[in-house]
Parts: C-alpha cells; sequence; structure tokens
C-alpha cells in the first residue's frame, strides 16, 4: 500500500454523476479527490486520471460497472460502494423479487470480486448475503456530498420536490400533486450536482415515493433532510443509525395522502419543525459526510482494520428468482 495513506491521499473517484454525484467526496485537507464520470463503456477516461493524478486510492459507485481493464492494472487500494436492491431479511422472513434476485446476481457476475472492500447501503440485506457466503466490508450510512449541509440564503420557493425515475406508479401518483395549487418540481434526469441542490435547498417538501409498490430504503430522504426540506415519505426500511428522523410517513395507497403532504407544506416554517430539522441535518453531517466516510475508511484500510471483500462458494440460493 502507498505510504501516501497514511498522509495526504489521492483517491479517483470513479460513479455515473447524475447519479451519485450527490453521495461523491468533494475532497478536504485531508484527501484530494478526483471525480471521472463514468457509467458505461470506455476505460479511457479513467486511465487518463490515473496516468495524470497518480491516486493512492480508487473508489467507485456502482462497482459493477468498472472495466476489468482498470481493476487489473490498479495497484492501490479498490473500494466499491453497492447501490443496487438485493434481497433482504426482514424480521426472519426473506424479501425480494425477481428484480432483487437479479441486480444481485448481475453484481456477483462481474469483476467486483477485483475489488479490495465493498460497502452496501442497505444493512437489511447483511444476513441473506452471507447466508450465501457473500461477506461486505461494512454497511455504513449512505455518503452525502458535504455541499448538501453548506448553508444558504435561499427563498423556499417550491412547495413539493420529487426527484427519480418516473415509473408508471410513480407517474399515477404524481399526477395527484400536479392537480393541486401549490408549486411542485418533478425531475426525472438531466439536473446534477450544483443545479440539484439549489433545487433543494429551494424546497419545502421533498417527497419519496417507491419506484414499484415494494418497500425500500431511498437515499432520496437523506439528501431532503440534509438540504433542510421537510421529508414526506412511504414506508422504507429504516436503518439502525437512523435514530429519532423527522420523517412524515405516508401511506399512498390512501388519498389522506395528498392532505397530509400539502399540510406538511403549509407548515413547513412552524418553529418546532424547523428546529427538529435543523437538528437532523446536522446529525447527518457527522454520520454521513462523504469526505469523513472517506477518511474514516482509507484510516482503517492503512490500519489493517477494515475487514476485506470476500465471496465464498455461492450455493443454488443465488441464482434464485423469488
Amino acid at each position: 500500500m502507498s505510504s501516501k495513506l497514511n498522509s495526504t491521499k489521492r483517491v479517483i473517484c470513479i460513479g455515473h454523476a447524475p447519479y451519485f454525484g450527490l453521495h461523491m467526496p468533494t475532497g478536504d485537507e485531508r484527501t484530494e479527490v478526483e471525480i471521472v464520470d463514468f457509467y458505461h463503456g470506455d476505460d479511457t477516461a479513467i486511465f487518463n486520471c490515473i496516468e495524470r493524478f497518480k491516486p493512492d486510492a480508487m473508489f467507485a459507485f456502482r462497482p459493477e460497472l468498472v472495466p476489468p481493464s482498470v481493476l487489473l492494472s490498479f495497484s492501490g487500494p479498490k473500494i466499491g460502494f453497492s447501490s443496487e436492491i438485493f434481497p433482504k431479511m426482514i424480521e426472519n422472513i426473506r424479501v425480494g423479487d425477481k428484480t432483487h434476485y437479479d441486480k444481485q446476481s448481475f453484481f456477483l457476475g462481474t469483476t467486483t470480486r477485483y475489488f479490495d472492500y465493498m460497502f452496501h447501503y442497505d444493512v437489511a440485506s447483511k444476513s441473506y448475503l452471507e447466508s450465501i457466503g457473500v461477506f461486505m466490508s461494512d454497511f455504513p450510512p449512505y455518503p452525502l456530498s458535504d455541499q448538501l449541509f453548506v448553508e444558504d440564503s435561499v427563498v423556499r420557493d417550491i412547495d413539493i420536490l420529487f426527484i427519480g425515475r418516473i415509473s408508471e406508479r410513480r407517474a399515477r401518483l404524481l399526477e395527484r400533486i400536479k392537480k393541486l395549487r401549490c408549486r411542485a418540481v418533478v425531475i426525472d434526469h438531466g439536473l446534477y450536482g450544483r443545479d440539484i441542490i439549489n433545487l433543494l435547498k429551494r424546497s419545502k417538501v421533498v417527497l419519496n415515493l417507491h419506484a414499484e409498490d415494494h418497500i425500500s430504503f431511498e437515499p432520496r430522504v437523506l439528501i431532503g433532510a440534509a438540504a433542510g426540506a421537510q421529508v414526506v415519505t412511504e414506508a422504507i426500511h429504516t436503518p439502525t443509525w437512523l435514530i429519532d428522523d423527522p420523517f412524515l410517513r405516508i401511506d399512498a395507497k390512501k388519498d389522506e395522502w395528498v392532505e397530509a403532504t400539502m399540510e406538511c407544506v403549509a407548515s413547513f416554517s412552524h418553529l418546532l419543525q424547523s428546529e427538529r430539522r435543523h437538528r437532523f441535518a446536522a446529525d447527518l453531517a457527522q454520520k454521513c459526510s462523504a469526505n469523513k466516510f472517506l477518511n474514516g475508511y482509507l484510516d482503517q484500510i492503512a490500519d489493517g482494520r477494515l475487514p476485506r471483500f470476500r465471496v465464498a462458494a455461492i450455493g443454488d440460493e443465488a441464482g434464485q428468482n423469488g
């Protein structure tokens, strides 16, 4: 391992910026970060960055998409952050449909085994993954860009903001919002980085609706809360580290969810709610800072304390489709 990991660290961060820009570290006095916007295809941009930047470590979102040519040629620590939905165990019951099993199979069938360390976003999948011989390094809080926590003096002139892929289910539910007398903004794709942060900080309510009719943990709720908005969400699998959150839970199967959302818009400036949101955003800054995430785990790697990613012999269950 490079001796630089004990001092100033250079880290190449690989990932599709429109999807992961709000989760990427930006670097600080301890770590210099170079981001390569990459999703599929040519590895030239990554190799050019490695040649010019000479990173000590690699950190990748959607690690299953990083080309094998890159992973086999890079000698420093290779760290992946897995963010796709896998099967999980909820109250000793396995939860997962064909999509979950397909995503897991794709993840394990690519070059992910070339990574030294791997994180997964949803601790609810831990016991299931280990039962089939997949051992992640950790299941930490989802990292959030430190840019989200910078306090800006902006006017909250957007009532409701939704960011995400517009599935058929989401389109049907969002039609209810579009018919209301409110200023609603829906972003399917095309905006990221500072443009999205500006919209988040202008929004009173950030709405989380599941793409399909199943419960999962959505990082969207953390992004909205970090930006100081009131989060209104369908049921989520709440991580153990997420304590006393100020989210409003709704049931989209019942008509009352629309009225409850509008009540949040109307009462957004209420002092007690405002104080609670502020405290929660400050707590997220401590737990989810992407810069702290990166620095902390690089320290553990340097000290030999971070468990390595391991895939043991996988049984037939790994390929089941539910």
